[in-house]
């Protein structure tokens, strides 16, 4: 048996780690629990066959199969006697296994047979060879977030999205945007990557937003044009096609109409504005400000107090 346990430093990786891995070919009978682990544990066998039982199932595997062990889960695996199987293992950790590891049917069903393309054998070659070798800790990594990866794409959730709701829709349409305005997108592009029709995207994020996605794409698009006016020294052709407008003499325009000022004008006078208060004499916290007036009349209420009680 060969068993590599890294120096791999969690709290240096906390989102997804290997913490363990391996290769063995067993002896007839060999076997491991009943036992629960703390981790997540995935093996893949090579070849010869064996058994693999959890959630009072039992399942009989052979070569290409890989059975997933989950975190406080009771389980127990055996080799066949008369073809004991050879597999390779790894165990990930961190705050993102559980939600990236789910993005595969392994994680509902604890088995799969991987497809003959599988690209995840080979993940367990990079981990054997590249034991002790300098940066190591960056190639367990790396073979952390490509299995995680490959399961998704190879073996992926079998994911109902009739479940989802329409607000669960607008978020998703949020997040796209949010990645892709930049781009020349529009409300049909988006209907296509959610496979929803156009119609349907359009209701829901009005009523939900209470503004079109369209509308949506504009403010955003000159939200962040205005910050690039104020913040930086780009062109205004570099800033226009920064935010998804190729024409920049379309793109005047439609920011004179929002804005009520053309680019030039707007950095001309935002960026004074900036400047203004950024100067030391110029910066006052509110809060401070209202506590020091509230101050000063306290005082002047208990001068005037004082003084009546004098008079009287």
């Amino acid at each position: 048996m060969q068993n590599y346990i890294f120096s791999n430093d969690f709290y240096k990786n906390i989102d997804l780690m290997v913490y363990t891995s391996g290769h063995e070919k067993c002896e007839p009978s060999h076997s491991y629990g009943p036992v629960v682990r703390t981790s997540y544990m995935f093996h893949y066998i090579h070849s010869g066959k064996g058994i693999y039982k959890c959630r009072d199932k039992t399942w009989h595997l052979k070569a290409g199969d890989m059975f997933l062990m989950i975190p406080q889960e009771r389980i127990y695996y055996e080799a066949d006697q008369d073809d004991p199987w050879e597999y390779s293992w790894i165990g990930l950790k961190g705050l993102k296994a559980e939600e990236t590891i789910g993005r595969s049917t392994i994680f509902e069903d604890l088995v799969v047979h991987l497809p003959e393309t599988s690209r995840i054998p080979a993940i367990f070659s990079r981990l054997q060879t590249g034991r002790m070798t300098d940066n190591s800790d960056l190639l367990y990594n790396s073979c952390a977030w490509d299995m995680v990866y490959q399961l998704s794409q190879e073996v992926p959730a079998n994911k109902n999205t009739k479940d989802l709701s329409a607000a669960d829709y607008v978020e998703l349409i949020l997040t796209y945007v949010g990645q892709h305005f930049e781009e020349s997108i529009s409300v049909q592009e988006i209907a296509d990557h959610l496979s929803l029709d156009r119609s349907y995207v359009h209701r829901i994020f009005k009523k939900k937003m209470n503004m079109s996605v369209k509308e949506y794409i504009l403010s955003l698009r000159l939200a962040n044009a205005c910050s690039y006016l104020i913040y930086t020294d780009l062109s205004t052709s570099d800033m226009a096609r920064s935010v998804g407008y190729d024409n920049v003499l379309y793109f005047s325009k439609l920011f004179r109409k929002k804005k009520g000022l053309s680019p030039s004008n707007y950095r001309e006078i935002r960026q004074k504005e900036y400047q203004h208060l950024q100067a030391p004499d110029s910066i006052q916290d509110p809060e401070l400000s209202e506590a020091g007036s509230s101050k000063s009349q306290r005082t002047e209420k208990s001068a005037e107090s004082s003084e009546a009680t004098k008079q009287s």
